[in-house]
């Protein structure tokens, strides 16, 4: 999760005084523009963020200890942006090179210290219980789609949805590599980093406030609570082993090593993308065109202005063909594809079809792209390196490294966001309270089948609504000494986190398009 309670104080404040677009700027020109400069003052931001956070006087504050440094690591350069301090057209160029080498190095050395034979010995019941609750998150998402998507009425809901269920059942950089797979506008990428927090964190509050019936629900609920015990012992051996202070020569291997598993996964993605599922952009621009009646151009600059507002789309339709494409090319360039899921959405409302001069895989267009293809390789990789010496670098703090590159992406993203977007989202609230409630019916009843103890329920739960971030602390409230197995669940939902997502944005995709069509 990445937004607070905070958010909730400004939202009345920012409704009153954005009266608006770009009514909380108070820069008339953006004072950082250089790409160097950007990436210092993200650096810097971060930083800061995990120096205050560490403090004595953040942890005693209330309300405000319970904020995770990560959420503010997208908040706060969001306000930056908001006030009108970085140039779009940098930080989009920033993102765009994050993206593709940052990114997937983060994810390699967030799994190769993955110890997944010590996961499964966890026991069957932990592993069913932790996927049982990402099955959960799959079929609330999709359910809570189902109830609302005619409320908020916006076809790319369905990316949205899948990016949030990024977050929720594996975290941040699950997050950021669904919003790309599933092309997320940033329109609806940011209303749904408010369900995250305020929903997120009303979950945790209730898994919290549950913690005393722990005893009376396990003998209600006839649960084994042997297998805690034996999570004890596991953990046990986790704590004995001793980390060790990080050396030039290792870091050099470490990022060497990361970097090229990235390198080799965004290639192989790209491979895979244009060969079987994709057209090249430009190509498939000439053929959506080609069917564009001059009396279509109207809704495509409709639909643009919700893919990308604030972006101009108008008059293309009085251009040349050729012409006309170069300046789709151009917004897909400055709006991350927004041109062509425009125009696609357009055509599939016209019952046109979008789909002849397709690659033979085209029906996974919607929710592939080499980008995704290229991190689920990361991933693999990943993983894969966990089974090899190389594991030794989480000894030395691969994942800390991994999390400081992921941390630089995430304020990427932050950077480009801007508050004013999320005013007047009451009903993504409604999508993100409903999406809970589902979620935690499913839950019950498919843990009940298990037996399976509170202890594990609320931390599997945490672990994916959560996180990383938040599932120890759950876990400590329920179990002192096994705080642990929360940052192990986690892990687990990092490493089937983007696969679950894809899924999810597939399901509510087909009913998106399903009643697009149909209409």
């Amino acid at each position: 999760m990445r937004l607070t309670l905070t958010t909730l104080c400004l939202t009345p404040l920012l409704a009153t005084s954005a009266s608006a677009e770009g009514a909380l700027s108070i820069f008339e020109q953006p004072p950082i523009t250089s790409m160097n400069g950007t990436i210092a003052t993200l650096l810097l931001t971060v930083a800061l963020i995990y120096w205050v956070a560490d403090s004595r006087l953040y942890k005693s504050l209330p309300i405000i200890r319970v904020i995770p440094a990560v959420f503010l690591v997208y908040f706060v350069p969001m306000v930056l942006n908001t006030i009108g301090l970085f140039e779009g057209s940098t930080t989009k160029a920033l993102y765009d090179s994050l993206k593709v080498f940052v990114l997937p190095m983060s994810l390699v050395l967030l799994l190769v210290g993955a110890d997944l034979p010590l996961i499964m010995k966890m026991g069957p019941k932990a592993i069913a219980v932790m996927l049982c609750a990402s099955v959960g998150v799959v079929i609330g998402g999709f359910l809570a789609f189902v109830v609302t998507q005619g409320l908020i009425d916006d076809p790319d809901l369905w990316r949205g949805v899948g990016a949030l269920a990024g977050s929720w059942i594996g975290g941040s950089a699950n997050m950021i590599a669904a919003k790309e797979a599933l092309q997320c506008p940033q329109s609806v990428f940011t209303p749904m980093t408010i369900i995250d927090v305020i929903c997120g964190y009303g979950w945790m509050i209730v898994v919290i406030g549950i913690a005393g019936i722990q005893a009376r629900y396990d003998k209600w609920n006839r649960a084994d609570t042997r297998v805690i015990e034996e999570i004890n012992t596991r953990m046990g051996e986790i704590h004995a082993q001793r980390s060790k202070p990080i050396k030039t020569p290792l870091l050099i291997g470490m990022l060497g090593v990361a970097a090229l598993a990235a390198h080799w996964s965004m290639l192989s993605g790209r491979w895979i993308d244009d060969t079987f599922i994709h057209l090249p952009s430009v190509e498939r621009l000439f053929h959506l065109e080609a069917q564009m009646e001059p009396g279509d151009w109207r809704a495509f600059e409709e639909r643009m202005a919700v893919l990308a507002p604030g972006v101009d789309a108008s008059g293309i339709g009085e251009l040349a063909s050729a012409a006309r494409v170069d300046r789709l090319s151009a917004l897909d360039s400055e709006t991350e594809q927004s041109a062509t899921i425009a125009l696609r959405t357009v055509l599939r409302e016209l019952d046109r079809d979008v789909t002849s001069f397709e690659r033979p895989l085209h029906v996974l267009s919607d929710v592939l792209n080499y980008l995704a293809i290229g991190l689920i390789f990361a991933s693999i990789l990943g993983l894969a390196l966990s089974f090899t010496p190389l594991k030794n670098f989480e000894d030395s703090g691969a994942s800390e490294v991994g999390y400081t590159l992921l941390f630089l992406t995430l304020a990427s993203i932050g950077s480009r966001a801007d508050l004013n977007e999320i005013l007047g989202q009451e009903w993504y609230l409604l999508l993100g309270a409903l999406w809970i409630l589902f979620f935690a019916v499913v839950l019950f009843l498919l843990t009940k089948i298990f037996r399976a103890p509170l202890f594990l329920v609320a931390t599997a739960s945490q672990a994916n609504i959560g996180g990383a971030v938040s599932a120890p602390i759950v876990a400590g409230v329920y179990q002192p000494n096994l705080a642990v197995v929360g940052i192990l669940m986690a892990v687990l939902g990092q490493v089937v986190g983007t696969f679950l997502a894809i899924a999810t944005g597939w399901l509510c995709s087909l009913v998106a398009i399903g009643q697009s069509v149909g209409g």
